[in-house]
């Protein structure tokens, strides 16, 4: 699956986390591991994250909205997300 520009800034498809150097970035992000509509896996770096919203559809899922619009929709509640990152 192919993502934009902003998005990738983000998230990581498969790999895990960006690290703090390849970001351009010091110190430490809040990562999360979550899994995409595929089951792929995608790390989202959660100090980037607006908005959180469970949308409950036929299939549940959250849409993740980063700092400059960006989205992404992932299968975990957003409550295990903030969870698994602490």
């Amino acid at each position: 699956m192919s993502y934009g520009a902003s998005v990738t800034e983000h998230i990581r498809a498969g790999g895990g986390p960006l690290s703090a150097s390849e970001r351009g970035e010091m110190g430490m992000a809040t990562w999360a591991k979550c899994s995409n509509h595929n089951g792929e896996t995608l790390w989202v770096n959660l100090d980037n994250v607006t908005t959180m919203t469970r949308r409950d559809t036929q299939e549940e899922t959250t849409e993740i909205i980063f700092v400059g619009g960006a989205m992404v929709t992932v299968r975990e509640r957003p409550e295990d997300l903030v969870k698994s990152s602490s």
